[in-house]
């Protein structure tokens, strides 16, 4: 049996599957857990914090789950990018151009620059070639750790997401 709670307490708008019972003795998702997801969350979209800027940081988790094809992600990514303004015309630009068709030219360089290192990290293994680590070099250095955190806290829910589909 699955179970939904709100995975981010001050934003319900995505919701997150317990472990059952069959799945683990001791449920795996417990209230605690639940709790540091959820903080783990917000303050990634914390947009004082933020060097990157919530636009880029949603577009980048748009084109992550784009390309491990996570619909349930995407759904969830959507939801969050409309909530911190983005809108779905960048929200499908960004989807085209993880699905290698389009562009991102609307964006300047270092929002275009992040988006060709969120396509090339998302892949397992990366894809990064010269060309992607030449743009990177319009990135101040604690943007790239920024979008990288991103990334790899959508990972996270998408490695338990297919772990509870499973």
């Amino acid at each position: 049996m699955r179970n939904s709670f709100p995975i981010a307490s001050k934003s319900p708008i995505v919701s997150w599957p317990t472990a059952s019972a069959s799945r683990s003795p001791v449920g795996c998702c417990s209230h605690a857990h639940t709790d540091r997801l959820s903080t783990i969350i917000r303050d990634n979209l914390d947009a004082g914090a933020s060097v990157l800027g919530l636009e880029a940081k949603c577009l980048a988790g748009t084109i992550y789950s784009t390309v491990v094809g996570d619909a349930a992600l995407a759904l969830g990514v959507e939801s969050l990018a409309a909530h911190a303004g983005v809108s779905s015309s960048r929200v499908s630009e960004a989807a085209r151009y993880a699905s290698g068709h389009g562009d991102v030219s609307s964006l300047d360089p270092k929002g275009g620059a992040a988006m060709a290192l969120a396509r090339a990290i998302s892949p397992s293994p990366a894809a990064l070639d010269d060309t992607v680590l030449e743009s990177t070099r319009t990135l101040e250095p604690a943007a790239i750790i920024e979008l990288v955190v991103r990334l790899s806290v959508l990972q996270m829910l998408h490695r338990l997401g297919a772990y509870y589909r499973a």
